[in-house]
């Protein structure tokens, strides 16, 4: 790979390599997206030219997905100007993923949240009806900071949400803790017939220092009745590290790190941004392969502190990334920022808005994010769609950006026995 004028603050990485890779093929079928927040993939052909935006349609997705949260639910400083207003268009109505409390008469905070399509062989074994799982954060919650009164869960970490094909729960779960501390922003990874989660583990006493562990999520249904969830040992984990992305290429699986201006390196540093725009960019999710493109589908944000803000916090926009699928890992094009359009308030969006997956079903793309630390939603799109926001040539990589990715060698196996690994960044 060739070198640039980045260096890096090299990690030591201890590793322990786990049991052959299972492969899994999706095939993916065309459809296009359906109008209503939250509807499976439209298989035959449908309009998805209305408008699903007006006044009465967001009254009755809010009666319909909120039936106890009023209308304009944060405070009037927690919106912020809508980006990309007519790409917006194009998704659907967030459909919000909600975590009932044990007597299921409200909801409990939850944001953050993580989606993965399940590979049939394992929704089987789960509760009937499930296609998706999810994961929601509820550790350290600002519900009331942006005047959102919601309740909040009785215990720390993380819940499991099992879903059907309308994105409605059937199961839920909590993720328990692993040695006392929290694993925090969970994200999934569908690694042939196994389950991988990513998170960041904050020391306790230090805050400053945290760690990205990679370990499998272990999903179960005890007696054929109870839904248990636990993670298993870390396989991998790079110290001060946040933000990283998985990709399955052939038989390895490597960690997305770094977008820059002259070459893709191998090298352990955090993802940013070397270019002319004024904010870092940083990775959200785990790329997702286009087969068509020949290339990954990523998405990363860039943030500002508004000094206008009571509250100080964080204004997120998004951008959508296409990373060649070669050896170099060129970065072919960068979308528009763009926001999601808020279900509640007109030409807005909420402040705080943290993308965390996007899985493709289909035709359509499904974006798991975050709002206000607070709540989880998902929405839909045609892949069609962002393919061509980010074609716009206006926009097109900008910058020369190019990424950078790590490899996590699960290629290198002697089976049955647990091998343990030391992979050292040059």
């Amino acid at each position: 790979f060739g070198s640039s004028n980045l260096r890096c603050s090299c990690q030591t990485v201890r590793m322990i390599v786990p049991i052959p890779i299972v492969f899994f093929l999706t095939l993916f079928t065309n459809a296009r997206v359906s109008e209503t927040a939250g509807d499976p993939v439209c298989h035959g052909d449908c309009d998805t030219q209305r408008v699903v935006n007006s006044p009465v349609l967001l009254q009755q997705f809010v009666r319909r997905f909120r039936p106890q949260v009023p209308v304009g639910n944060y405070s009037a400083e927690s919106y912020i100007p809508l980006t990309s207003a007519e790409f917006s268009d194009t998704f659907s109505l967030p459909k919000f993923l909600t975590v009932p409390d044990p007597s299921r008469t409200k909801t409990l905070a939850g944001f953050n949240p993580s989606l993965v399509l399940l590979p049939p062989e394992m929704a089987s074994e789960l509760v009937p009806g499930t296609r998706y799982v999810a994961t929601v954060r509820h550790y350290e919650d600002l519900c009331s900071t942006f005047g959102f009164l919601r309740e909040r869960v009785p215990f720390n970490g993380s819940t499991v949400v099992l879903l059907d094909e309308d994105l409605s729960a059937v199961g839920t779960t909590h993720i328990e803790e692993t040695n006392g501390k929290n694993c925090m922003d969970v994200r999934l990874f569908v690694l042939g017939h196994r389950l991988l989660a990513s998170c960041v583990v904050y020391e306790k006493f230090a805050p400053w220092h945290f760690q990205w562990n990679l370990q499998e999520l272990h999903l179960e249904m005890a007696d054929g009745m109870s839904f248990t969830a636990h993670f298993g040992e870390v396989l991998a984990s790079y110290q001060d590290q946040k933000n990283l992305g998985l990709i399955q290429h052939g038989n390895s699986l490597q960690v997305l790190w770094l977008l820059h201006t002259e070459s893709a390196d191998v090298y352990s540093q955090p993802l940013s941004l070397v270019s002319r725009m004024s904010h870092q960019l940083h990775n959200n999710v785990n790329p997702v392969y286009i087969p068509e493109e020949g290339a990954y589908l990523c998405v990363s944000h860039t943030y500002s502190t508004s000094s206008e803000s009571q509250f100080d916090r964080h204004h997120y926009s998004h951008r959508f990334v296409l990373v060649n699928d070669d050896l170099h890992h060129r970065v072919l094009r960068t979308s528009p920022p763009m926001c999601f359009r808020s279900a509640v308030k007109e030409n807005a969006c909420e402040t705080v808005q943290f993308v965390m997956s996007v899985v493709r079903d289909g035709g359509d793309l499904i974006i798991a994010f975050g709002i206000n630390d607070c709540e989880a939603a998902t929405v839909r799109t045609p892949l069609a769609a962002v393919l061509a926001f980010l074609r716009d040539d206006s926009h097109a990589n900008p910058a020369g950006l190019q990424s950078q990715l790590s490899e996590v060698d699960l290629s290198v196996y002697i089976p049955p026995a647990v091998q343990n690994a030391t992979v050292v960044s040059p």
